[in-house]
């Protein structure tokens, strides 16, 4: 609670604390996905095999 009374870097740390409380949850979704940008980096890239196709449908 702000009060009037207070100094400048009272102030500031009261409002730190109720940012804080605020977004607790922002620190999880950034983990998240720095998490996801590093998996990205050093995943094998996706390639689609070529598929024959014959005169009944797939060739199995």
């Amino acid at each position: 609670m702000i009060l009037p009374s207070m100094t400048y870097s009272e102030i500031k740390a009261e409002l730190k604390k109720e940012y804080k409380a605020m977004f607790a949850y922002a620190d999880r979704l950034t983990h998240q996905n720095q998490y996801k940008r590093e998996g990205l980096k050093h995943s094998e890239p996706i390639t689609f095999k070529p598929v024959a196709w014959t005169s009944k449908g797939l060739n199995k």
